[in-house]
């Protein structure tokens, strides 16, 4: 028989996606290296986002963000998670975005279509206290967080759903270089 499924709202969403993504993003099921793809710059979403970043931070300066994220661990992700794919069930729909992106991709997705922080500091108590928690406890924490970061911001920097100041993105900006800045060596990001 077919039973139909109530879509998930803003208020919910991570009740039922955390536990799901936790378990795609088990150590375990991490792509090998030699499968790591960087097909996710290729999204609209993501290229959007990345040329308005771009704008205001200097294409140079996040790319080089982005070339240490791409060497993060990979993971299958759904790459399109909203309200209206995400059933109360469990189930997932449409996934002709999926793919093997790098960890914190999702999740920064979710973040920057149903959350409106005051600040940097508010955004990365959330994940503390709402997200990490719920990941597997193989998964490198400090890789997921930033991902989440950086993804958070790169899909914030497309101002589409959730109104964002330029100095919210500032704060995050100045954030992921605060934390990168020993990986990203002999550069120098102004």
């Amino acid at each position: 028989t077919f039973q139909q499924y109530k879509t998930f709202t803003k208020n919910n969403i991570y009740e039922i996606t955390l536990p799901i993504l936790s378990g795609i993003h088990n150590k375990s099921l991490q792509i090998p290296k030699e499968l790591k793809s960087d097909e996710f710059i290729k999204e609209h979403l993501y290229k959007q986002g990345f040329e308005k970043a771009s704008k205001m931070f200097g294409l140079s300066n996040i790319k080089k963000i982005e070339d240490i994220i791409i060497s993060y661990p990979h993971v299958l992700a759904h790459g399109d998670l909203n309200t209206s794919n995400v059933f109360e069930n469990g189930y997932f729909i449409d996934w002709d975005r999926f793919g093997i992106y790098p960890i914190g991709y999702d999740i920064g997705m979710l973040l920057s279509r149903y959350n409106a922080f005051e600040n940097s500091k508010a955004l990365v108590d959330f994940i503390d206290l709402n997200i990490l928690d719920k990941i597997d406890s193989n998964i490198d924490k400090k890789e997921f967080k930033i991902g989440c970061l950086y993804f958070s911001f790169i899909f914030y920097s497309r101002k589409v759903n959730i109104k964002v100041e330029d100095d919210f993105l500032d704060e995050i900006y100045d954030l992921l270089v605060g934390v990168l800045i020993n990986e990203i060596k002999y550069t120098q990001i102004g």
